[in-house]
């Protein structure tokens, strides 16, 4: 009796499990799915991933060997009009040589909307479908289904066929919006040994397991006539064969997988979205020995090096014989000389916008014809500076957006600065665009670069600067009888703040430009801009101007209150969350300094001024002064902060958020003056 009773709760516990379970089939798109109005736990989201499916397995051919295939079925859910962009679905191909690349078949997607209680649906047409070529080696698939509304659901299912069994796809469990439901399953055969590694903040679990499985496995005979170095094959006839091996499986099977947050200054998000990678550590087939792919970073480099369209192109420099004493003029010393190339190659080339760390076109093209990728322009920038006698040599770069490789690949870098060392430093120069030399470009400063030197040695060197970047404000001003204020400004601008300054103003007429700084200034009016710099990015960028402020001061009774940094003020934390998952990446460190001379207005007396305070974050993280005084009738105000590193833990974040509020609190604060 006991026996039979367990059998039956364990009967009803089974379908109780499973009715709750969602059968998920392609084309099968219920009514309520279409009407449910917002996310059950993230009511917020604009849209979801209902499910996502991912099965890879591995097949094979005569004329490709072994090769991937990987099915992916996803079901997306439409909340509103701000997630009409998960409508859009873009498919990364990597592309190779012959029929090595990447290609997608069996392609279908169907938009379901409800009309009139009914549930309609449109096909993806194949017209609707474009191929973007991102890279050399990047292609991306896209397409966006026709005529989304808020409520519609998308199924899209595809398979990938790839080649690149030594580079697989991570596999991402966590988006931007809420995942559902999320199964994976990554089968290998047993000759393909893999190292997982698991990244972000999200704790899944990885299954492991095996199976036996059965393939048909197929070669081209072959037959060769002659001995040792003299060989000749001709090609035989396919001969077809039934192959019996264990398949390895990795296999993930999540629900509830929550939203990745963009809090304020998250940096790349991809670095922390909860994935999968599987690097391919070595191979072992019957008969046959074992080869090693894991490497190290070393060997990843030396393998660039070799390459005849890295280091090959930097051994190409006959052309630049007859070319360089013009090119280098009056320069003597080896500062004159970087500057001199460093100019000639940025004015003399274009980027073409696409990254790389090969060259595309070639070095002596990319001179003749004035265009290239990075590889192109950083290569030439590195040949010439050689040819001048400078120690220059490439660094090797994974951009932000790119990520952070998790183990040494090829495939970790994609992007190529140069560098010429000297005593404990490395000046770094990217002649893609038109900064000084060790100011890279925001999407350039991903921790660190791997410089590889002509003995084929390689080392990382850092890309965030050593140095601050640097804001100097000065304000003196005085208030009438209306209680408008008027004075002269002036902002001075090293490093980054410099370059971003450039970036933003470069190309606006005067009048353009008064108005972007006014948007900046509150209620203030700026008359007599004038900027000293712009163009010369070896020096720091000026600006002077006057302005006239009609707000800032407020009177009550006798009296009048304003806060003394005017629209310079710290007005809002940008850290409002009690709690933080993500670190905080300011980019580059930097430092503000803010002198401030306010004359008294004619009949009124100080009454009381903030406090002055002292601030810093532990380790010297951080530091904020905030110094007020009276002197002969004049209020003096200097204001120095600091940030001293470029990324925060988030485990910092209370003390972040407590230092921000103290500065917001501080700045606002009122210095009261009464009548005489």
């Amino acid at each position: 009796m006991t026996t039979r009773l367990s059998f039956i709760i364990l009967l009803l516990a089974f379908y109780s499990t499973n009715g709750n379970a969602q059968d998920y089939d392609f084309g099968k798109v219920s009514k309520a799915e279409i009407e449910q109005a917002v996310h059950a736990k993230e009511p917020e989201a604009n849209a979801a991933i209902l499910y996502r499916e991912v099965k890879t397995k591995f097949n094979q051919s005569a004329d490709k060997g072994f090769y991937t295939e990987t099915d992916v079925f996803e079901r997306i859910k439409i909340y509103n009009k701000d997630g009409f962009d998960y409508a859009t679905k873009r498919i990364r191909l990597y592309q190779g040589k012959s029929n090595n690349s990447d290609d997608v078949q069996g392609l279908k997607a169907i938009i379901f909307t409800l009309e009139k209680g009914k549930i309609e649906k449109e096909k993806l047409k194949n017209s609707d479908v474009f191929e973007e070529k991102m890279s050399e080696y990047i292609e991306v698939m896209k397409f966006t289904m026709p005529n989304v509304k808020p409520g519609d659901v998308i199924d899209i299912k595809y398979t990938i066929r790839s080649s690149f069994i030594s580079n697989i796809d991570e596999f991402q469990l966590q988006e931007k919006i809420p995942v559902d439901t999320y199964n994976m399953s990554f089968s290998a055969p047993e000759y393909f040994v893999y190292k997982m590694h698991q990244k972000g903040f999200l704790p899944f679990k990885v299954i492991r397991s095996s199976k036996n499985r059965k393939m048909r496995y197929s070669y081209n005979e072959s037959s060769g006539t002659g001995s040792n170095s003299n060989w000749s094959v001709k090609s035989g006839k396919t001969i077809q064969d039934e192959i019996s091996f264990k398949e390895n499986v990795y296999s993930i099977n999540e629900t509830g997988i929550p939203s990745i947050k963009n809090e304020p200054l998250s940096g790349n998000l991809d670095n922390y979205i909860a994935g999968l990678k599987l690097e391919l550590s070595y191979t072992s087939f019957p008969n046959g020995g074992v080869d090693y792919y894991a490497t190290t970073w070393d060997d990843v480099c030396k393998t660039i090096y070799q390459s005849s369209n890295f280091g090959g192109e930097l051994e190409k420099t006959g052309f630049l014989k007859n070319e360089m004493a013009a090119i280098l003029g009056d320069a003597v010393s080896r500062e004159e000389k970087i500057v001199a190339v460093f100019e000639f190659v940025k004015k003399k080339t274009a980027w073409n916008e696409n990254y790389g760390v090969y060259a595309r076109e070639g070095i002596k093209e990319t001179f003749k014809k004035s265009v290239g990728n990075a590889g192109d322009i950083n290569l030439l920038l590195v040949a010439m500076l050689r040819e001048a006698g400078v120690n220059a040599n490439p660094i090797l770069i994974s951009t932000v957006n790119h990520g952070i490789a998790v183990f040494p690949t090829l495939d970790g870098f994609n992007y190529v600065i140069c560098g010429v060392e000297e005593q404990n430093n490395v000046i770094l120069l990217d002649a893609t665009g038109d900064n000084a030399p060790d100011i890279l470009d925001r999407n350039l400063l991903n921790w660190q670069g791997r410089l590889i030197r002509k003995d084929g040695s390689s080392s990382w060197v850092p890309l965030i600067p050593s140095t601050p970047a640097v804001r100097n404000s000065i304000l003196m001003y005085e208030i009438d009888t209306d209680q408008v204020v008027t004075g002269k400004m002036q902002k001075r601008f090293t490093g980054h703040f410099a370059a971003n300054f450039r970036e933003s103003y470069k190309n606006l007429t005067s009048d353009e430009t008064r108005k972007q700084l006014e948007e900046y200034l509150g209620d203030s009016e700026l008359n007599e801009v004038e900027i000293k710099y712009l163009d010369d990015v070896y020096k720091p960028v000026q600006y002077r101007s006057d302005f006239e402020n009609t707000s800032s001061v407020e009177e009550i009774g006798d009296k009048l209150y304003l806060s003394p940094l005017l629209f310079l003020a710290t007005e809002e934390n940008i850290f409002k969350a009690d709690t933080r998952e993500l670190p905080i990446y300011f980019g580059y460190p930097q430092k503000g300094v803010t002198m401030v001379t306010i004359a008294l207005p004619e009949g009124y007396k100080v009454e009381s001024l903030p406090e002055s305070i002292s601030l810093t974050l532990g380790d010297d993280k951080g530091s904020y002064k905030f110094i007020i005084s009276e002197i002969t009738g004049k209020i003096q105000l200097s204001v120095d902060n600091s940030i001293n590193q470029h990324i925060f833990l988030n485990s910092d974040y209370k003390n972040l958020k407590q230092f921000y509020e103290l500065i917001v609190k501080k700045e606002n604060e009122k210095i009261v003056l009464s009548k005489v």
